[in-house]
């Protein structure tokens, strides 16, 4: 599917979770395009952006149904688990565009790869601290490492992209990645798991 999506860029519809999904990205970004602007956000303002994208997605009216709710339980949750990290100078949905060098006993000399990243908190002016949201089932460190029988690491590979991506590009130094699920856990807590990428791992 992802050689047909992504390589071939053959045309497919959007599943309604990756619709909801990119209703929740949407919300996020103009959260902080707003704090940018100096306004004042609540959860009912992130509630609002993720309706008005969802509004906009081919759904069935039961699906909208479904997912209004869906979205509006945790989008509230999750700005009132994180509404004292949230920061205006955060960098949102930031695309990338680099040239990568291969080793030297490859017949091509570099390879052009590209990326958007949810989320970069910058210190110390370069230092990159890059943040990738996820809805749907909150998953184990273990299962996103790879290390359990029902994950193949897909999504820890996605950071180890990231630090690809970083590392080519001059403005920034990768310091870590950090998953970020909008969905609490069973529990009703919101779960982040933050990783230190390695040289060695990239």
């Amino acid at each position: 599917e992802c050689f047909f999506n992504t390589i071939l860029r053959l045309p497919s519809t959007k599943a309604p979770h990756q619709m909801y999904g990119t209703a929740i990205h949407y919300a996020l970004e103009h959260l902080y395009e707003a704090l940018k602007k100096g306004e004042k956000q609540s959860a009912s303002d992130l509630v609002s952006y993720f309706i008005t994208a969802l509004l906009r997605e081919p759904l069935s009216a039961q699906d909208k149904g479904v997912y209004t709710e869906k979205g509006r339980s945790a989008l509230t949750n999750y700005f009132e688990a994180k509404k004292e990290t949230f920061v205006a100078d955060a960098l949102t949905e930031v695309a990338f565009s680099v040239d990568i060098p291969l080793p030297s006993d490859n017949e091509r000399t570099e390879i052009h790869i590209s990326g958007k990243l949810d989320r970069i908190e910058l210190t110390n002016g370069r230092h990159a601290h890059v943040t990738d949201y996820k809805t749907g089932k909150v998953k184990s460190k273990n299962d996103i490492l790879g290390k359990t029988q029902a994950s193949d690491g897909s999504v820890y590979r996605q950071l180890i992209f990231y630090k690809l991506l970083l590392d080519a590009d001059a403005r920034f130094v990768f310091k870590g990645g950090l998953i970020d699920f909008i969905e609490p856990n069973p529990s009703g807590k919101h779960k982040e798991e933050p990783f230190t990428i390695t040289n060695e791992e990239k």
